[in-house]
This record gives structure tokens, sequence and C-alpha cells, in this order.
């Protein structure tokens, strides 16, 4: 997605009357004045619409320059998918699955916001006993939920009695006798929802946040660079 701003450069022309060949040169350094402001604005509340695991996402956000000749700037994000978070969509990763975490108190995650722990990741989940990856059938539109998937004890009413799981003898360590008599039976728990393909809901306004840094901060911008450009100017 692209905001366009189209910048008059008449206050330019009356400012500088007499230092035209330096109109150029002082448009371009408005721009960029204007584009590292909101560059820094957008890194700065990147925390309000995202969980933030590294200090390397913000630093994705950048900008490129304008020069006298191009007198276009920009503020743009490294990662496509923070790009995505924009306009939203589908998101598809061909031959690759979106590991998507449930969310509850023994979840990969107790809310939404939480940092998945990397003992809790994917991979190392299913390397643990009595948790397996796995297509299940079930009530999805394709019939099946692939995920990774904990195996557990539920009770009549399909709440878990226990997590529990016996690494020993590879079950609960309990006969099947055992199992009806405390009136509970083996189930599954799903972990992770493994996803070829996963809708993205637009909530990052980063067009709204540049524009609101340039119509606070372009008629300054313009003045610093008027004076700068005429003070530096050969012809001055």
């Amino acid at each position: 997605m692209e905001l366009e701003i189209k910048v008059d450069i008449t206050g330019f022309e009356k400012a500088m009357i007499g230092f035209a060949h330096e109109i150029p040169f002082a448009t371009s350094l408005a721009l960029n004045l204007t584009a590292s402001q909101a560059m820094l604005a957008v890194r700065s509340n990147l925390a309000h619409y995202f969980t933030i695991r590294t200090p390397w996402v913000a630093k994705g956000i950048t900008m490129r320059k304008s020069t006298k000749r191009d007198l276009s700037a920009y503020v743009v994000s490294r990662d496509d998918y923070l790009m995505q978070q924009i306009e939203g969509g589908p998101r598809e990763k061909k031959g690759k699955h979106s590991a998507i975490p449930m969310i509850g108190g023994t979840l990969p995650r107790t809310v939404l916001k939480d940092v998945t722990r990397q003992s809790e990741f994917p991979r190392k989940l299913a390397e643990k006993p009595g948790f397996f990856v796995r297509k299940i059938k079930s009530k999805a539109p394709a019939g099946y939920t692939y995920g990774v998937w904990r195996r557990v004890l539920r009770n009549p009413d399909d709440s878990i009695a226990s997590r529990k799981y016996d690494k020993t003898t590879g079950h609960f360590g309990l006969s099947a006798a055992m199992l009806r008599a405390a009136n509970v039976k083996p189930g599954l728990e799903l972990m992770y929802d493994m996803k070829t393909q996963v809708m993205i809901k637009p909530r990052w306004p980063l067009p709204k946040q540049v524009e609101e840094v340039y119509t606070a901060r372009w008629e300054k911008n313009c003045a610093d660079a008027i004076v700068r450009a005429i003070n530096t100017s050969r012809g001055y």
C-alpha cells in the first residue's frame, strides 16, 4: 500500500527569489526531514499495534530518501509480513504452514498478547512425550485439523481431567479398567493449528501515521530547509 502526498512548491518559489536553482535541494531536504520524523514516529508507536519480540522489527522500519532529481520519499518496512498488516487479506505460504498458537491457561499462550516461549514452539513441543503432529478428523471445512496435539484425559463432559502423560509407559499409566473406574477417557488437546493460509486483519495504520506527521511538521521543515538551502548556496 502506498500513500501519496503531493507537495505544492509555491512557497519555495516565493521564499527563494534569486535562489531558484536551490529549490530542488530545499524541497528534497524538507521531504527527507519529514520522512525521517515519520519513520521515528512509526517505530515508537509499533508496540501499540504488535507484540514486539525483538528490536530488529522496529529497525526494519526505514525510509527511502529523496534526491534533487527524484523528489519523492518513502517510509516502509523491510518485512513483508508487517506490510501485510496495513490492508490485511489472505497470507499464503506455499509448501509451508503458519503455526497458530492456541490461547489458554495451559496452552502456548495464556493470553493473546503473550510472547510464546521457545520451549513452547511447535517443533519443541512435538519432541516431548505426549505431543505429536498429525491431521485429525474434525468439523473444520477441510474435514480435518492439521496441528500439534497433546494427549490428555477427558471427563464425561469433555473437560480435561489430566495432562500428566506417563513418559515411561507411553500413556497415562492407567489400564482400560482404571480409566472406566475413574470415569475418564483418552482425548486430545490442540496446541497449534497449522494452516497454509491465514487471514490477516488490517491493524497497522502506517499511512495515517505518516500523514499525521506530514500535517504537523511539513511547514516548519520547509522553512528550515529554505534557510539551510539559502545559507549553503554558492550563489548566496
